[in-house]
């Protein structure tokens, strides 16, 4: 395997880097792919004809990955008064496999704007994941559609020791969309919904 990443300081206050790897692995564990109904031990049970079923499985021989990634964050202390706690952030990516590989995400981007002072913090993330594969058999091949996400975090500093915060995942309520082949063959949707967390953290 290889690793290799450039990176240029922004003056006054931020970062632009690229990087580039490549790995080759060797009985590599795939997320799922798909089974008969005979070799998941239900070929006799009319209860579960039509269903689909899938194993976690260890695929043959050696899997090689490629990918690079390209990432950007600046604070923008450059602005006057309040706006100089915003700073903003993003990342691209890709990565490709020798052969079709359940689990290896094409193509991902995310990016966001965070604000801070001495008492209070926020910060708002997109995250964006191209069709995936999720699991590969001998005629079926299932898919996610690409995903829009955003991701919430705050901070209140109550003191010098304690600090109230709130984190949502998902706020948008995203569902997870499957298909099977090819787009437009729809086989699942999911919506997980939002989660909230709020906490205090303490440093002592």
């Amino acid at each position: 395997k290889y690793y290799a990443r450039v990176q240029y300081q922004l003056e006054p206050a931020g970062v632009l880097s690229a990087s580039a790897y490549e790995l080759k692995l060797t009985n590599m564990g795939t997320a799922n792919q798909a089974i008969s109904a005979e070799a998941a031990g239900y070929a006799d049970d009319p209860e579960y004809t039509g269903y689909t079923f899938l194993q976690t499985t260890n695929l043959a021989g050696t899997r090689k990955i490629k990918g690079v990634d390209f990432e950007y964050s600046q604070q923008l202390v450059f602005l006057p008064g309040f706006w100089r706690g915003l700073s903003v952030f993003g990342s691209v990516s890709r990565a490709s496999a020798d052969a079709k590989t359940a689990g290896v995400v094409p193509k991902s981007a995310n990016g966001g704007v965070r604000f801070s002072n001495h008492r209070f913090n926020v910060r708002l993330l997109s995250t964006w994941t191209s069709a995936t594969a999720t699991a590969i058999g001998a005629t079926e091949t299932q898919w996610n559609y690409e995903r829009l996400m955003f991701d919430l975090s705050a901070g209140y500093k109550l003191n010098q020791t304690y600090e109230l915060t709130l984190s949502g995942r998902n706020i948008s309520n995203a569902p997870i969309r499957g298909y099977s082949n090819e787009p437009g063959r729809l086989r699942i949707i999911l919506y997980m919904g939002a989660v909230w967390t709020v906490g205090i953290r303490g440093r002592f």
